[in-house]
């Protein structure tokens, strides 16, 4: 009955199994397209990112903040990416992100 969207996977402290994380859009009936285009690029993005093809990731978290300049998400993966272009991850890295402080 909700539309939801996976904005990340993390590894919190003192867990070894990492955790999806999800944000609540809203109602499907009252779901618009632009939130439905969101979510669909947002997941694009979210899939590049993960396969570090970050040119890829970077156009569509792009895209999620022209279609909503507050979307907070986007704005971290952007930040993200921008650190992994100059240092990028471990080549066993498999996309979680390590929390290291409660």
């Amino acid at each position: 009955h909700m539309v939801t969207r996976e904005i990340d996977l993390i590894k919190v402290v003192g867990k070894d199994e990492p955790v999806r994380i999800y944000e609540l859009l809203g109602r499907i009936t009252d779901t618009n397209a632009e939130t439905t285009q969101l979510k669909n690029l947002f997941h694009e993005g979210l899939m590049a990112y993960r396969e570090q093809t970050w040119n890829k990731a970077q156009e569509n978290f792009e895209q999620c903040l022209h279609l909503c300049p507050t979307d907070a998400p986007s704005k971290v993966y952007l930040d993200r990416i921008t650190t992994f272009q100059k240092t990028p991850p471990q080549n066993n890295w498999d996309g979680v992100w390590q929390l290291t402080k409660k």
